[in-house]
């Protein structure tokens, strides 16, 4: 039998990539943006990079450890500040966030199942059904970052660059004629 605790390494790189994606398309976005959203999108990429450190050195969301306590305040920030940078930008970012946040928490409940009731959940590792839950984990946190992901993609690229000038200064640098003077 297969023991995926221990040889998960394929799901566990392509969901560090996607995190790594996921924070790289905050910091497009802070590069895009100018006073407080430009904080809030750096602060977002900041603390996605600091959950891709994380996942490499595989600290999960575990309440009975500080770095895994530190791990979940991480998570609970980066969805704060995703839902204020999400906010102003429309139904289909705020429809992907939601969906996001939806999909991570199905995650870190069943990875909390086993802290529920020791007797009922804990499996031995190789049993069909420990596998199943790391199956399910794995795939609902890759679909959760995904999201997270396509929607800071998303808003990078539907931002346009703010101008310093007015748009109308770019076709014309002469003054408008007065409307007096015509009249």
């Amino acid at each position: 039998m297969l023991d995926l605790e221990r040889s998960n390494s394929l799901p566990d790189l392509v969901s560090t990539l996607i995190l790594t994606l996921a924070a790289a398309g905050a910091v497009a976005l802070a590069g895009r943006e100018r006073g407080r959203r430009r904080a809030l999108a750096a602060s977002l990429g900041s603390l996605l990079a600091l959950l891709v450190l994380a996942d490499v050195t595989h600290d999960g969301p575990h309440i009975s450890s500080v770095r895994g306590a530190t791990v979940i305040g991480l998570v609970v920030a980066v969805g704060v500040l995703l839902a204020l940078v999400a906010l102003p930008d429309g139904w289909w970012p705020r429809a992907l966030v939601a969906a996001a946040v939806l999909v991570l928490s199905g995650s870190f409940l069943v990875t909390a199942l086993d802290n529920v009731d020791a007797g009922r959940f804990e499996r031995a590792r190789g049993d069909s059904i420990a596998e199943y839950e790391i199956v399910v984990k794995e795939g609902l946190e890759l679909l959760g970052w995904s999201l997270v992901a396509l929607a800071l993609w998303d808003a990078a690229f539907r931002r346009r660059p703010r101008s310093r000038e007015p748009a109308t200064a770019r076709a014309s640098r002469a003054r408008a004629a007065s409307r007096r003077r015509a009249a």
